[in-house]
Order: structure tokens, then C-alpha cells, then sequence
């Protein structure tokens, strides 16, 4: 799924299951109050990949459940330089999410990972929740900011998780 810098997907209730979503123009869910899924499918054995937000997007991702990402073939694969997977790349973009749930990604790996963007998160739960069995060689991570990042984070729900946010010359607001 790609969507160009002039357009715009709106998911309003909707399920949204595909291995790649690419947005490079405008991301909304959650106008009303029926909850929208992003992901695989509901396989646990999915090839959801990621989302990544282009240079320039945007998101506004409310009343979602994104889950099963992080699913790569290598690390050649990924969008930017990282020495892990991630469900959402935000990368020199502006995403907010609320009342979200962000859960159960790939292991080991994370959930958000943001380059020269901007994300504002807030009462969302963010980790791994079924089928959960720690290994001791995996770590788990929640946000991680690099660059020039700007976050703003409010009122999570972090679950298993080894490092919530991480900051690489970013910054929490």
C-alpha cells in the first residue's frame, strides 16, 4: 500500500492488512469510534512489515490497534540504518497517536523508531501482550528517537518492554 504526497487514506472502522505501508501524503484513522486495524492479518505467523512515514507526511492515527509488524527479510530491508526492526519508521515526519495499541511486533525488536520527525503519543499501550515468553537475548523496545527527533510522550501503558524510549540526540517533550 503506498499512498503519494497529494493523497490521503482514512480508515474510519476499517482493516488495513498488508506486508509494506508506505505514506508519503496523509495517514488518518479514528474520525469515529469504531477502532481500526493495521497489521498482517490475524495470523501470528504474518509478513506485516512496517509503516513508514516519508519525508514531509503525516499521521494522525487514533482508536488503532497496529500489530504483528517487524517482519523483514533482512536488514537490507529496513526503510533507514537500524540495528533492529520496528512496526512504524517515522522518518522527517509528523505523527500523532492516541488510544492506540501498539502490540506484539516481531521479536527481538520495537515498535517506533523516528529520524529527523516528530511523533506526539498519548493514552496508548505500547508492547507485547499474548503469547508473551521473555528470552534472555532479545531486547525489547518502545520509541526510539535519533537525530533530531521531537517527541512528546503522555500517558502509555508500556508492557515487557527492555527499553521504553531511547534517545539518539532526540528529544522527549
Amino acid at each position: 500500500v503506498s499512498v503519494e504526497p497529494q493523497g490521503e487514506l482514512i480508515l474510519d472502522g476499517g482493516n488495513l492488512y498488508a506486508k509494506e505501508i508506505t505514506i508519503k501524503g496523509k495517514l488518518s484513522s479514528g474520525a469515529n469510534e469504531n477502532i481500526s486495524e493495521i497489521g498482517g492479518g490475524h495470523s501470528s505467523s504474518s509478513t506485516f512489515s512496517r509503516i513508514l512515514f516519508s519525508a514531509g507526511s503525516s499521521g494522525n492515527l487514533n482508536n488503532v490497534k497496529i500489530q504483528g509488524g517487524g517482519y523483514f527479510q533482512s536488514t537490507s530491508a529496513y526503510p533507514f540504518s537500524s540495528p533492529r526492526p520496528y512496526m512504524i519508521w517515522i522518518d522527517g515526519a509528523t505523527v500523532s497517536i492516541s488510544h492506540a495499541q501498539l502490540i506484539n511486533s516481531r521479536r527481538p525488536g520495537g515498535m517506533v523508531v523516528v529520524r529527523n520527525g516528530n511523533v506526539d503519543i498519548q493514552d496508548s499501550e505500547i508492547g507485547w501482550y499474548s503469547g508473551y515468553n521473555k528470552l534472555t537475548s532479545f531486547l525489547e523496545y518502545g520509541v526510539v528517537m535519533n537525530n533530531q527527533s521531537v517527541g512528546h510522550i503522555e500517558n502509555i501503558d508500556f508492557r515487557k518492554m527492555d527499553y521504553v524510549v531511547e534517545l539518539n540526540q532526540g528529544s522527549i517533550l
